[in-house]
């Protein structure tokens, strides 16, 4: 099916030009980099130019991991990580700015001396029974994550000794809650500014390529390796996990978080904005960590999947998870669009994907999936984009791949900050 691309919009600045990637950016992979599967991989779309394609992406029907299979390459991530990804980020905070006083006013209230403490010391007066004394979101979403690891003996006992390594710790936040509860906490980072944001907070990061941790291994053995939201950023998450993993001694815990594929993230942004090249399902997640001895203990799924897995533990009477051979899974979430030829607008940032043709008649509204911040008619995101699109079906047989057509020598994506 060809989906031909007639215009691009991206509200505001803060996105820039689009990048038009050359040959020699690019990579292409032919096996699955969740179970390793080489058959069974097909194409479920591209996005291309008159010089042929940019990007793909494609389904695995072993495991059910969807990933771009021609991508940007290892070097133009770890530069984009490493410097790009940060640029402009201060624009990104001035046009945010009216709805972050509350969190500038905590910031400041946080900073006082003995505050945490006092904070600390009045919920436990006030609480009827035990409670985290964390009490921000992430903060209670990491202790019901402990709370699977064992009784309350021993996540105590872990906290009080325990050392982790946290993959990719941006400006921190995590880090900083982990050292809060009691774990000796380390963390790994590509992004130089990012890690001397961390530093200031008088946390323990080292810098490291995105896919080599040689930089932390001496740090090792470590007790718990946690990592929210990093994996589906990874060219080769085996590769890169296997690393951690080896940190981490035996009867350890790994925790993963990352985006759930029920969410859908959509052929259309995946394509245009490759920040995540891999989107796991459960049974995809559970392919990856058994590959590496890993055995999960523990999942839940809700729009981001929570994976708890244990190193050197003999395996135990867990179900079965087998993925789905059916890319259409894959489409649940953007995919009425599909049903309707005929000029189309796109609009979608991380939060929204609303579809409708251009009398405004509404063709799918997929709002807040991640309950975050609402779309407002007029009032885009500075991080959305508009497609207005001519959607072809030419029959079923030819379905597959979906084809993006851009009018150019080669498909735009937008990634870089101004």
């Amino acid at each position: 099916m060809k989906v031909r691309v007639i215009n691009t919009e991206h509200p505001g600045t803060v996105f820039g030009d689009p990048v038009f990637l050359l040959d020699e950016d690019l990579e292409s992979v032919d096996r699955c980099p969740a179970c390793d599967a080489g058959s069974g991989q097909q194409v479920l779309s591209r996005s291309e130019g008159q010089r042929g394609p940019t990007l793909t992406l494609q389904h695995c029907s072993a495991c059910a991991h969807v990933y771009l299979g021609r991508r940007p390459s290892s070097a133009w991530y770890q530069d984009y990580y490493a410097r790009d990804w940060d640029t402009g980020r201060s624009r990104i905070e001035r046009l945010a700015e009216p709805a972050r006083w509350t969190t500038r006013l905590k910031e400041r209230v946080r900073a006082v001396p003995g505050a945490r403490r006092l904070w600390r010391a009045a919920q436990a007066i006030v609480a009827t029974e035990a409670a985290p004394t964390i009490r921000d979101l992430r903060g209670e979403e990491m202790l019901c994550m402990l709370a699977g690891l064992g009784s309350a003996g021993a996540i105590k006992q872990l906290a009080q000794g325990g050392r982790v390594l946290e993959l990719g710790s941006g400006h921190g936040g995590a880090l900083s809650i982990l050292k809060e509860a009691g774990f000796e906490a380390v963390g790994t980072e590509a992004s130089e500014y990012r890690v001397a944001q961390c530093r200031e907070r008088g946390l323990d990061v080292v810098q490291t390529p995105i896919d080599d941790l040689s930089a932390v291994a001496s740090r090792g053995p470590f007790d718990f390796l946690y990592s929210c939201h990093v994996v589906e950023h990874l060219l080769d998450p085996f590769g890169t996990l296997e690393q951690a993993v080896a940190l981490v001694r035996d009867g350890g815990y790994v925790y993963l978080e990352v985006p759930h594929a029920a969410v859908a993230e959509g052929l259309v942004k995946l394509l245009h904005y490759p920040l995540h090249s891999q989107v796991f399902c459960i049974s995809s997640m559970t392919a990856l960590l058994g590959r590496m001895g890993l055995t999960v203990t523990r999942i839940h799924a809700d729009v981001n999947l929570h994976v708890v897995a244990q190193k050197g533990v003999d395996d135990f009477d867990f179900p079965s998870l087998r993925g789905s051979a059916d890319p259409l899974g894959f489409l649940r979430g953007s995919g009425r669009w599909l049903e309707s030829p005929g000029q189309l607008s796109i609009y979608f940032d991380d939060w929204h994907v609303r579809i409708e043709r251009p009398d405004g008649d509404l063709v799918y509204d997929r709002a807040r999936p991640y309950a975050t911040r609402p779309y407002q008619p007029g009032k885009p995101s500075p991080l959305g984009r508009t497609f207005a699109v001519d959607v072809q079906k030419a029959g079923d047989d030819e379905f597959w791949p979906i084809r993006f057509i851009h009018a150019g020598d080669r498909a735009p994506i937008w990634m870089k900050y101004q």
